[in-house]
């Protein structure tokens, strides 16, 4: 189980979630995702990392409210357990030694 520790909603129906996940956070780069099941009976859900803080364990992720799956998540709050959080997978970005990288985007 991977309890979150931070849940909010950062427009309409658009969530930031920090959970801990201290096996993920240690490996994880930029361009990443995780897998996530709020519970045992949830559909599998890739969820690109936003953010990590490896002196923390945690990993960070953002989400638009669009079924059922993700109500679940919304319906969550800090302190409650995801059943399962799977990664980082997906090939990491490579940035090179080029100083300080943004990526910005709309909504």
């Amino acid at each position: 189980m991977y309890k979150i520790v931070e849940k909010d909603q950062i427009a309409p129906n658009t969530h930031l979630v920090t959970v801990e996940a201290p096996l993920v956070v240690h490996r994880a780069r930029p361009g990443q995702f995780v897998i996530v099941m709020v519970d045992e009976r949830s559909e599998r859900i890739p969820y690109t990392l936003s953010g990590w803080n490896k002196e923390d364990g945690t990993i960070t992720f953002v989400f638009n409210e669009v079924g059922r799956s993700t109500r679940k998540l919304v319906d969550c709050r800090e302190g409650d357990s995801i059943y399962s959080v799977v990664g980082p997978l997906g090939v990491p970005l490579e940035t090179g030694k080029v100083g300080t990288v943004v990526c910005a985007g709309g909504c």
